[in-house]
């Protein structure tokens, strides 16, 4: 009797954790990323390679477990999509910051891009600005 226990409890898990994604997403208040519409157009997946400044303007599911941030280039407002997956936290790969928990759409950041061998684009690293607001003791 324990073993059909045992078992019953084994394809349970199976399946909670098979649905665990899918449950993950209803409850994360991030769209998908075909509900952004025409703006996801906008922007390509040929970031620039080195350090750069920009701002997020939105985040989004992608397909299986990524989530695709955009950004504009401050200076040149050119739009960029990063992929941040799973397998690194949903962060860069210094794992600096978790974009699943933070980083909100208004917000500048210093990125870190490169390429992979492939050529597509592989995120180091990023790191909040913090912009000052101007004090009222002037």
């Amino acid at each position: 009797m324990t073993l059909l226990r045992d078992s019953r409890q084994r394809s349970i898990f199976r399946a909670v954790a098979s649905l665990q994604p899918n449950v993950r997403r209803m409850l994360d208040p991030l769209p998908n990323y075909t509900e952004l519409g025409t703006r996801a157009w906008d922007y390509t997946f040929e970031c620039p390679v080195g350090v750069w400044r920009a701002r997020l303007d939105a985040k989004a599911w992608g397909k299986g477990r990524t989530i695709l941030l955009y950004f504009s280039e401050t200076g040149s407002g050119k739009k960029y999509c990063v992929c941040a997956f799973d397998a690194t936290y949903y962060a860069p790969a210094d794992r600096s910051i978790n974009f699943r928990r933070t980083g909100q759409p208004g917000q500048t950041f210093e990125l870190e891009t490169a390429k992979t061998r492939t050529g597509r684009t592989r995120f180091l690293s990023a790191s909040l600005i913090v912009e000052l607001q101007p004090s009222d003791s002037a």
